[in-house]
């Protein structure tokens, strides 16, 4: 069978998309091939669209279930991912002041910066149609450290503990690491597992080291009002 006449595209660099080549085509020694029937080109990436499709509202994707917990400035409910069919933890702002909101924004972009296995990750975060922020957790469940040493009157029990201790440490070593202070840490935000995970709870009062809050605002306010108070309340450095 004789070689396939027709005109010759040189290719001097490789050619996005994909092209249907005439039965029987061969390339040649000289790097030119036979010219395709059709050619199916895909646009650079700087012709695509610029806007891209809207997302989900959040009352859509997210089912509220039962409050789990609930503070003086926000609380956690279970819910239903609809989209990825699964139950997390959606915690909300109830204070909607400015400065409530400020602190709730903080807190979110606080934990979703720590990544460790005894720290519970952030999957999402937004505003509902109340204008209430919130961000969405992985479901956890256990029972606290606190509970567990209470249940715990030997001491072989309660050496049995220490693993969670350990855990407990590695976890807030790694926020050191990453800059964040969690301020918090005691039993009651230590949970053991089931299956004999560990996770470290509650970072709501946690801060970035070298940000400045209002916790250490208002000690610097008595101070500046009457410095001797301050070591009164026990908030010197």
């Amino acid at each position: 069978m004789g070689e396939t006449k027709g005109p010759k595209l040189p290719v001097s660099e490789p050619a996005f998309g994909t092209m249907q080549m005439p039965r029987g085509a061969v390339f040649h020694e000289d790097h030119t091939m036979p010219a395709p029937i059709s050619a199916t080109v895909v646009p650079a990436s700087g012709d695509a669209p610029a806007t891209a499709p809207p997302a989900m509202p959040p009352e859509l994707r997210y089912q509220y279930g039962d409050e789990i917990a609930r503070g003086g400035m926000g609380r956690v409910v279970e819910a239903t991912d609809t989209v990825l069919g699964r139950t997390v933890a959606l915690k909300e702002a109830l204070a909607l002041d400015p400065e409530a909101i400020q602190r709730f924004h903080r807190e979110t972009r606080i934990t979703a910066r720590l990544e460790h296995p005894s720290i519970v990750p952030v999957h999402d975060a937004g505003t509902s149609d109340t204008g209430a922020p919130f961000y969405v957790m992985r479901k956890i469940s256990g029972r606290s450290l606190e509970e567990l040493v209470g249940r715990a009157p030997e001491l072989a029990d309660r050496l049995a503990l220490l693993p969670h201790i350990v855990a407990a440490a590695n976890a807030i070593a790694h926020a050191h690491e990453r800059g964040v202070v969690h301020r918090d840490i005691k039993p009651s935000n230590i949970l053991a597992g089931e299956l004999g995970e560990t996770t470290v709870i509650d970072w709501g009062l946690a801060k970035a080291i070298g940000e400045t809050d209002e916790v250490e605002r208002c000690v610097q306010l008595v101070a500046d009002c009457d410095p001797s108070a301050v070591e009164l309340l026990g908030l010197a450095d």
